[in-house]
């Protein structure tokens, strides 16, 4: 970053700090043949945030080593595509900026979505519903967000909100508006002007009834009420438009089902994606790993064991819809020396040997382990699964460096 891009994007924070008291305003900002909107506060990790239509510029502390950071919005990947957005960013920051080497972009997030429209799915989506159906590992956080408590449907229900210090409401008007912000951060907005029964101008970035399956933090899995989302927060009617046009024009206003997925740059690093081109490589591997270890299934009242549930039809389409060839979960893929890496397994290998022999045998014996040996290579090539735990092992051992 150059002095005279830190020079700009400070003063142009300061004029946004001074156009609102709230420091809620935007000051204009023009980087080579794009106009921005400079906030007037920051995030976390970072200095300075600069938005477009399409994208989001995040500008941390210049001397540190990856300083610049672009978010895209859902609005310019649906029109434009990451490519085309990068190249635009990267044109409009060439005369400020300096890569400080030739492999200068990284990807810290990727989330990808697919969208149903399913009013039967919405019949059985309701609260605690979906949790029992829910199969994934013992350590993943499944969470399910109702409306029941939300403040849009206590309005509705005609109850009093409490507005005290005690309940961390914040409510203001302003220009025949008011505004009420949950202590987690939702907004509602509400036209003062409009009838008392009339809702359309209500918006918050609750989604209505939600099922989050694991953290953001490493992997997530949502599957939520998009058009309800639509309706009550984001305004992005744009979506309906592209439905249709999957849909031989019909247009879908309710009953679309969202299943989201959220991968952050923890677990793309321990797969080995860092880079767009890896991502785009190795998307349908990550999603089918995403859908299959964050899974939703149809339960069974015969079988005991969750993991063999089916999985639901939701899950299934979108597993479909993915573009993998077989249900092929990536795993943590291994980087490092071949050589390091195969001593490592050869001493587990020992160590097993020793083992099966004290415990089959009460003793070490080599005559005795050479037949278990045997029968144990022969039970390997003769599983069914023995071409499919091939190739993800194969995977997984891919990137692995020979030795110079």
């Amino acid at each position: 970053m150059t002095p005279a891009l830190v020079g700009l994007l400070t003063d142009a924070k300061a004029a946004a700090e001074a156009s609102d008291k709230k420091r809620e305003g935007l000051a204009p900002l023009s980087l080579g043949d794009v106009a921005y909107h400079v906030r007037a506060t920051g995030t976390k990790g970072y200095r300075w945030q600069l938005e477009c239509d399409d994208y989001l510029l995040l500008f941390a502390n210049p001397d540190t080593d990856w300083p610049v950071s672009i978010r895209y919005t859902a609005a310019g990947l649906w029109k434009h595509g990451p490519e085309a957005l990068r190249t635009r960013a990267l044109k409009s920051l060439a005369a400020y900026t300096t890569p400080n080497t030739p492999d200068f972009m990284r990807v810290t997030r990727a989330d990808y979505c697919f969208d149903f429209h399913s009013p039967a799915f919405f019949a059985e989506f309701s609260p605690g519903a979906l949790q029992r159906a829910v199969v994934c590992h013992s350590s993943c956080k499944v969470r399910e967000v109702g409306a029941g408590n939300s403040v849009r449907s206590m309005l509705d229900r005609g109850e009093t909100l409490d507005v005290s210090k005690k309940s961390k409401l914040r409510v203001s008007v302003h220009d025949k508006t008011l505004r009420i912000r949950e202590p987690g951060g939702k907004t509602w907005v509400y036209d003062l002007w409009a009838q008392d029964d009339d809702y359309s101008t209500w918006s918050t970035s609750h989604r209505g009834e939600t099922l989050d399956i694991g953290k953001k933090s490493s992997l997530q899995v949502s599957v939520y009420d998009k058009t309800l989302e639509i309706t009550e927060a984001s305004g992005k009617t744009w979506f309906y438009d592209l439905w249709a046009r999957d849909a031989d024009g019909e247009v879908f206003d309710s009953d679309v089902a969202r299943v989201e997925i959220r991968m952050s740059s923890e677990f793309l690093k321990e797969r080995n994606v860092r880079r767009s081109h890896e991502l785009m490589a190795q998307r349908p591997q990550l999603l089918v790993e995403a859908l299959y270890n964050r899974r939703l299934t149809v339960p069974s009242d015969t079988d005991g064991n969750r993991r063999r549930w089916p999985m639901h039809p939701l899950w299934s389409e979108a597993v479909r819809m993915s573009g993998a060839t077989a249900m092929l979960p990536i795993g943590r893929k291994l980087t490092g020396a071949r050589e390091a890496v195969v001593k490592q397994l050869r001493a587990q290998f020992r160590g097993l040997i020793r083992t099966m022999s004290a415990a089959q045998f009460g003793e070490y014996n080599e005559d005795k382990l050479r037949d278990t040996l045997a029968n144990v290579w022969k039970e390997t090539t003769d599983d069914p699964e023995h071409a499919r735990k091939l190739s993800q092992a194969l995977l997984r051992y891919e990137d692995l460096e020979e030795a110079h």
